[in-house]
């Protein structure tokens, strides 16, 4: 069962539910837990570099106020590990990153 909620810009809502039928069973995916960022946030970017790492940049802090963050780490599967890498000239969340 699918549910989906749709609000406009005049704040009206609509919700409808519906069956999903006929997909295939999805196999176990093989996701695994990863280490926790220094600086958790939300509405950040994350950007897959070439090399296989991420690169995570600013957001909002993780208590989701407005504080924006200006932090910059980057993820390596590898050792599953976070680095610092600085941060960014002005905070911003909700924004898109171009490789």
């Amino acid at each position: 069962m699918v549910t989906v909620t749709v609000t406009n810009a005049f704040t009206l809502t609509s919700v409808r539910s519906f069956q999903v039928t006929g997909l295939p069973t999805c196999a176990p995916s093989g996701w695994t837990v990863a280490a926790p960022m220094g600086s958790p946030r939300g509405y950040h970017v994350a950007t897959l570099l070439p090399n296989g790492k991420v690169l995570v940049s600013s957001g909002l802090y993780s208590d989701y106020s407005s504080r924006t963050t200006s932090a910059v780490e980057i993820y390596d599967p590898e050792s599953n590990s976070w680095s610092s890498t600085g941060g960014i000239a002005a905070p911003r969340y909700a924004h898109t990153a171009t490789l």
